[in-house]
């Protein structure tokens, strides 16, 4: 038998993201204080255990200008 398996069912959801870390700082360390935003916050976590890489602003910025066809905000 699996201890951590065990030990993890009788967890509640808060515990359980806290003995699974994402590497991500807000996902890991950032406690939401209203429903939205707890949502919001399963959602990066999904995506990140997923696979999904974050990008910066910078980044974000530069694939915005690409889908515009090369056109940067001003």
């Amino acid at each position: 038998m699996n201890i951590a398996f065990e030990f993890r069912s009788f967890c509640s959801q808060d515990d359980a993201e806290i003995l699974n870390p994402t590497g991500d700082p807000v996902v890991d360390s950032y406690r939401p204080r209203t429903e939205l935003g707890r949502k919001l916050l399963a959602i990066r976590r999904a995506y990140v255990l997923a696979g999904g890489r974050l990008i910066d602003g910078e980044a974000l910025d530069a694939e915005i200008a690409l889908w515009r066809g090369g056109v940067a905000d001003v």
